[in-house]
């Protein structure tokens, strides 16, 4: 039996909704031995939470941690290994927190822990907050710059750096080690979310109806293009070279980002527009796509797919098209199991409430190979008090300097005062 972490969706009726995958079969296969011919099963409600006053803006969970940021102007934390409800922080910027990102260190193999260091809200007024994860949750930080609100954030896995867009149109490059921005460009079209891939050797920049790839070395170039026919309203990367956006139709979308080509799609996969994907259970190793996959809508249906051989088609309104490539053979994926809220969903993320990681296979194992060619500063050592080299960037990339391409070291300096205190 494979034991799913919490699937967890926020709502614009404030609430937090968390789901256990059911204890049943757990493949197209399996159902099929089973004899249940692949009739999706129901989602098992474990709790119901009054997160915030109104509604729940995004959430974010690593670990066994989760947050909520809401339009109440508050972070809601929650530790699920413990069942317990950790109150609330807030805001030190002004307005609702739109974004939330968790960041874990890398041990000196390059894997992340399974527990996060810091943590990252971004705000309405465009600021954005650096917070010790645990204990305390001490503020740390308060980075300003954006004119508009942070619609969403990305570190990097080395924790030296973040990336931000806002709703004032520009994309900001921000130092952590010293807590300020060191680059913004302004973009022609709002940037709606950014993302690092796993390894960190790319990031993904959505607007609108187009993600556009980019080289996060060297000159810092456009890689790809990924033009799609609705507005793209979330993703999930997994491996370096695949992407899966959920659109405003109700379809899940399958790229390749190597050559920006379309490669299995999921239409009519829900009924109105998705507003969260995340990994249930990550593909292992060689896999490009996670095992199973969680969605969840507008309409405040969450459903979860075995999404294994999903590049090898289309599938429509959950079950198999029937459509193949050549050579490709037949489709393995279908929905897994469901739950309707009766809210209107905004968000969703997945909790592993024992903490231990669960992002295993190929993008741990690039992330790796990535990391280990990499000096590591930054986030990692904010625990330290003393750091040696404080690192700077080349900044002649179009998105922002060439943060892998070391120019420059300054003398030791003490570690407060670049990361600072609230």
């Amino acid at each position: 039996m494979v034991a799913f972490p919490t699937i967890v969706a926020g709502s614009y009726e404030r609430f937090l909704f968390g789901f256990q995958a059911p204890s049943g079969a757990t493949s197209v296969e399996e159902k099929q031995a089973d004899g249940s011919k692949g009739t999706p099963a129901s989602l098992s409600r474990c709790f119901m939470y009054a997160a915030h006053q109104n509604a729940v803006k995004c959430v974010a969970s690593k670990g066994p941690f989760l947050a909520s940021g809401g339009g109440d102007d508050q972070i809601h934390l929650y530790d699920l290994k413990h069942d317990k409800d950790l109150g609330f922080l807030i805001n030190p910027g002004d307005g609702p927190v739109p974004c939330l990102e968790f960041f874990c260190p890398q041990n000196a193999s390059g894997v992340a822990s399974a527990t996060p260091s810091h943590m990252f809200s971004g705000s309405q007024d465009g600021s954005i907050a650096i917070w010790q994860a645990g204990h305390q949750w001490e503020h740390l930080k308060l980075m300003k710059g954006h004119k508009g609100a942070v619609n969403a954030l990305s570190i990097h896995p080395t924790g030296r750096l973040a990336l931000s867009t806002s709703h004032d149109g520009s994309l900001r490059m921000w130092d952590l080690s010293k807590g300020r921005c060191t680059y913004t460009s302004k973009l022609d079209a709002e940037g709606d979310d950014v993302s690092f891939s796993p390894g960190g050797g790319t990031f993904t920049l959505t607007s609108g109806s187009k993600v556009t790839v980019h080289a996060t070395s060297g000159e810092g170039g456009l890689l790809g293009s990924l033009q799609h026919n609705r507005r793209v309203l979330c993703s999930v990367q997994e491996h370096e070279h695949v992407l899966l956006t959920g659109l405003e139709d109700g379809s899940i979308k399958v790229w390749d980002l190597r050559t920006s080509g379309l490669q299995g799609s999921i239409e009519r996969a829900h009924g109105t527009r998705i507003r969260g994907l995340c990994s249930v259970l990550p593909g292992g190793p060689g896999s490009s796509v996670p095992q199973h996959l969680a969605s969840a809508s507008s309409d405040g249906v969450v459903k979860v797919w075995d999404v294994r051989m999903m590049s090898n088609g289309s599938l429509k309104g959950g079950q198999s098209s029937g459509a193949t490539k050549p050579g490709s053979g037949s489709i393995h994926a279908a929905m897994l199991a469901q739950a309707s809220t009766g809210a209107r969903l905004t968000c969703l993320t997945t909790v592993d409430p024992v903490g231990q990681s669960r992002r295993a296979g190929a993008a741990t194992a690039t992330a790796a190979a990535e990391s280990a060619r990499r000096p590591k500063r930054g986030l990692n050592q904010v625990a330290m008090k003393k750091r040696k080299l404080v690192t700077l960037w080349n900044s002649h990339s179009p998105f922002g300097p060439s943060f892998l391409s070391p120019r420059e070291t300054l003398p030791e300096t003490d570690i407060k005062e670049e990361v600072g205190h609230g």
